[in-house]
């Protein structure tokens, strides 16, 4: 899967577009929106010695590109990414619930920014381990690109059963195991130019049952 929509980002590399991309790990399952603070921290470019000025700092310069700019926003992303606004955003006197639904809008409508300004990619992968605060916000963003330049791209394993895979707008595809000719093809090009025998060639091949990751 990861190939592939490597595979897919290349092949648009040459083309006028944005991109966004949202990792889900097996680790973040119950961290809420940890897909979207991984992705936050590599746009704004936060490194782990960063102090906590340089933190807010660099946020803001995102929030002012990326977003609509309003102190709200630094605030919301900043509570999301715990860093301290140390006087210079007044904190958000809501509920919980309020906040929420706030930042889905507040990261929703980055998209929609982008899009205003060129065609999108946007890249959610390995949805089955995906939190459910990342997914309700997936679920909205689902709703949200029908009428953007938008592709949007979710990989997931065939035990997740996506709720908007049935809407008009949405196409699934089923990834099948590679036939015997593509894994072999797949086994010399990994190989890279050393010569392997056909026995093992055919070995490789049996063993791996057409799953590329094994190849």
């Amino acid at each position: 899967k990861s190939n592939l929509v490597a595979a897919l980002h290349e092949a648009v590399q040459a083309d006028d577009h944005g991109c966004l991309r949202y990792y889900c790990s097996p680790h973040g399952t119950q961290s809420a929106l940890q897909p979207v603070i991984t992705q936050l921290e590599d746009l704004c470019g936060i490194q782990r010695g960063d102090a906590e000025r340089v933190k807010l700092d660099k946020l803001q310069r995102l929030v002012g590109a990326a977003f609509d700019g309003t102190p709200n926003s630094v605030a919301l992303l900043a509570d999301l990414l715990s860093i301290p606004t140390s006087g210079r955003h007044a904190p958000l006197s809501i509920s919980a619930q309020r906040r929420k639904e706030l930042l889905r809008n507040v990261l929703v409508a980055q998209v929609e920014r982008l899009a205003a300004r060129q065609r999108v990619l946007v890249v959610v992968e390995d949805a089955h381990w995906i939190d459910p605060t990342t997914a309700e916000f997936l679920d909205v963003l689902v709703e949200r690109v029908r009428n953007l330049p938008v592709l949007l791209v979710i990989t997931h394993r065939p035990d997740y059963e996506p709720p908007w895979l049935g809407q008009s707008h949405v196409t699934g595809l089923l990834l099948n195991r590679l036939g015997p000719r593509e894994s072999g093809t797949l086994v010399r090009q990994v190989a890279a130019g050393h010569e392997l025998a056909s026995a093992l060639v055919q070995q490789i091949v049996s063993q791996t049952d057409g799953i590329p990751l094994f190849v």
